[in-house]
């Protein structure tokens, strides 16, 4: 579906002598990223029109994007599985906040986001098989990747404080959803190690 839909940009683009032949596999390729950029929004968006929720569901994608794109963690192969599973996961967090927006207490929620912060603090980045980080990427990526990831904690710290719950919930989710998509990565690897710890001691 993306791909013929930057495909479709692209050719666009072309017919209004906006592109040269030479340059056609770099737009295709950049309508593709802004394209595929852009889905978490209109997914969050539907869910947020769904569930009467647009505000929070804005300030939910708004951090978990920007954490994510330099935390990095769990990627499906698959564009079309991974598309669904975001669908998924973004609507349970869209109705997660409708449901601790009814309630009182907060506790519950901090103690997941600083748990968060601890996390992409120590284990960004987490690069993907199909694209590994150079050592420069890891230490870019990582600084960006926590001081992103402060600058939100304290964000939610201050709502939280002038009891502003309706903007600091939200934030708060945008924090815990990208610690959540590292775990299953930090799970496997430390199968991987301790199976391997097994096999070097051997029978």
């Amino acid at each position: 579906m993306i791909n013929r839909l930057s495909e479709r940009v692209v050719s666009w683009l072309r017919r209004e002598g906006c592109v040269e032949a030479s340059e056609v596999p770099l737009f295709r390729y950049a309508a593709y990223s802004f394209i595929w950029g852009l889905l978490p929004f209109i997914i969050v968006t539907v869910w947020g029109i769904i569930f009467n929720a647009l505000l929070e569901s804005t300030l939910l994608i708004l951090p978990f994007m920007l954490i994510r794109k330099f935390s990095g963690g769990y990627h499906l192969s698959n564009p079309g599985i991974c598309f669904a599973t975001s669908t998924i996961l973004l609507g349970f967090a869209v109705w997660g906040l409708t449901v601790i927006n009814s309630t009182t207490s907060s506790t519950g929620l901090s103690v997941a986001v600083f748990l968060s912060v601890v996390i992409i603090c120590v284990f960004s980045p987490i690069d993907s098989e199909a694209r590994r980080l150079s050592e420069k990427e890891i230490r870019v990526f990582g600084r960006w990747a926590r001081v992103i990831v402060i600058a939100m904690l304290i964000v939610y710290i201050i709502f939280l404080a002038i009891k502003q719950d309706y903007v600091a919930f939200p934030i708060g989710f945008g924090i815990v959803l990208p610690a959540c998509l590292q775990m299953p990565v930090l799970i496997k690897r430390l199968f991987a190690n301790t199976q391997k710890k097994h096999d070097q001691k051997g029978p």
